[in-house]
C-alpha cells in the first residue's frame, strides 16, 4: 500500500473567552513583567509625567524609560485598581 503524502495546513481558531478586566489587567502586567525579564513578585508597577515606569514608586528603581511600557503599565493599573499608581502621588 502506497503511503499518503500529508499536507500542513495553517489557519486560524476564533474562539471567545470570558474574561474580567482584573483578569485582564493581570495579564498585561505579566506581559509588562515579561518584556523587562522579572518575575511579578506583587509590587506594584507606578509611571510618572515623563511616561518612565518604576517599581513600588522607588525613582531608583526605575523599569523603563519608554512611553509605551507606561502605557501598559497604566492600562494595566486600570484594570487591577480601578485607577492609575502615579510616582508623583506615590510619593506624597
Amino acid at each position: 500500500m502506497a503511503t499518503q503524502r500529508l499536507i500542513d495546513l495553517t489557519g486560524t481558531v476564533q474562539q471567545t473567552i470570558k474574561v474580567t478586566p482584573r483578569d485582564l489587567g493581570h495579564a498585561l502586567m505579566a506581559y509588562v513583567f515579561g518584556i523587562v525579564g522579572q518575575e511579578d513578585a506583587g509590587v506594584d508597577l507606578v509611571t510618572d509625567a515623563n511616561g518612565c515606569t518604576y517599581y513600588a514608586g522607588n525613582p531608583q528603581w526605575q523599569v523603563s524609560a519608554l512611553p509605551e511600557m507606561a502605557a501598559l503599565v497604566d492600562a494595566g493599573n486600570i484594570l487591577i485598581n480601578g485607577h492609575v499608581l502615579k510616582l508623583e502621588a506615590v510619593q506624597a
